[in-house]
Formats: structure tokens, C-alpha cells, sequence
């Protein structure tokens, strides 16, 4: 009997050490991207491509394809395709040609966040939105 006791005993500690480090590395997950966007620098993206766009009730609004193009001071523009989380009523806001405010880590120019209150970046699409005409 005893042994059972022990065996469940030490079952309990391996899950509450498993535990604990799973939330251990979420913590340092999440700190690591606070750190980041604390030094992200602020930037301009213009609109140079919309791609497909899906309705999103998970994310409350639009996710849209765009290809942007980065206007970060001290830096040549440079062209990124991403995800974006708009704001249904915010859609007008992101078409081609025009520009809204993002933050840049300095570390990692592809690390890009809103600077809006009605949209927000999702990533860098692995699969880049092909210029027009190619």
C-alpha cells in the first residue's frame, strides 16, 4: 500500500515540475517580446499590395495580405509581405498607397507591430505576396 502512495506521490511531482517548466519558458516567451516591442523604433509602412483578405471572428475583424514597403529612418526602404488584423470598420484605412504608423525592433527589421489602434501585425508571411506582374 505504501508503495502506491509513493508511486502517485512522485507521478504528482514530475507533472507539477512539468508545469513548471512549461510556464517558466511561456514567461520568458512573453518577456522576450515585451523587451522587443519596448525598443521597437517608430516607423511608416506604405501600402504597395492587398492581397487575399478573410473575415476573422476570432480576431473581431479583416486578416489581410500586405505587401508593405518600410520607411524606417537611417535605413534604405525595404519591402515586406505580412498579416494584418484590421478592424472592420478600419478597412478603408489600408489601401494601396497609403501609409500607417508601425514599430521596428532595431535588432530584427523584420519584427514589425501596429502603431495604430485599429490593426495589428500577425507576422511576416513566409510565402511573400509577388509583386505586380510577376
Amino acid at each position: 500500500m505504501h508503495s502506491i502512495v509513493w508511486v502517485y506521490l512522485a507521478g504528482l511531482l514530475i507533472a507539477a515540475l512539468i508545469v513548471m517548466i512549461a510556464l517558466n519558458l511561456f514567461y520568458a516567451g512573453a518577456r522576450k517580446s515585451r523587451e522587443s516591442f519596448a525598443r521597437a523604433a517608430p516607423a511608416v509602412a506604405r501600402v504597395l499590395q492587398i492581397g487575399k483578405s478573410t473575415t476573422s471572428r476570432s480576431y473581431r475583424g479583416v486578416i489581410m495580405e500586405l505587401r508593405i514597403q518600410i520607411h524606417l529612418p537611417g535605413i534604405e526602404p525595404y519591402d515586406l509581405s505580412t498579416l494584418w488584423a484590421i478592424e472592420a470598420p478600419d478597412v478603408g484605412r489600408v489601401q494601396v498607397g497609403k501609409t500607417f504608423a508601425i514599430k521596428i525592433d532595431p535588432q530584427d527589421h523584420n519584427k514589425i507591430y501596429s502603431g495604430e489602434i485599429w490593426g495589428r501585425s500577425l507576422g511576416i508571411m513566409k510565402e511573400p505576396i509577388s509583386k505586380s506582374g510577376e
